[in-house]
């Protein structure tokens, strides 16, 4: 909130998604609708033994698993888009998300790595085709003031 209570929440206008390809660059998806990101979750590991204080369970945080995500597009078939995410599937990938400032200019951007364990290309007369990537995380993301890459691109 700002110093009258004005609401300071953002859309997500000027948002990005890449993917790499099989060389390893970093591709920008196309008409990108939506974007869920890694969300870092410790696994619980039951630390509990014979005198843990007043019979209680004891747990402590263990491994992270970044988790899973999606990435809705607009479904445009053989387009560049559409190759670069055929070419991903099943593969582990690197990807870099940008997160847009409230003028849609890069603020943030998460790098890390992902697979696309699946996607869907649901099609129904008459209306907008989209697909949905079913993606896993893997590895640690790194998040950090956003970079923009050299030759303005």
């Amino acid at each position: 909130m700002d110093a009258d209570g004005n609401s300071e929440a953002q859309i997500a206008y000027g948002g990005e998604f890449h993917l790499a390809d099989e060389t390893g660059k970093l591709i920008e998806l196309d008409e990108v609708t939506e974007i869920n990101p890694p969300e870092d979750a410790a696994e619980a590991v039951t630390v509990t033994h014979m005198k843990s204080p007043k019979k209680r369970i004891e747990r402590k945080p263990g491994m992270i698993d970044p988790g899973t995500g999606t990435i809705v597009l607009n479904y445009i078939p053989g387009s560049p888009t559409d190759k670069v995410v055929a070419g991903a599937m099943h593969k582990v990938r690197a990807f870099r998300q940008v997160i847009p400032d409230e003028d849609g200019e890069g603020k943030l951007q998460i790098d890390g790595f992902l697979y696309i364990a699946s996607r869907s290309r649901p099609m129904q007369v008459g209306q907008l085709m989209q697909t949905t990537l079913n993606v896993q995380f893997t590895g640690a993301n790194d998040e950090k003031a956003y970079v923009q890459p050299a030759g303005g691109a």
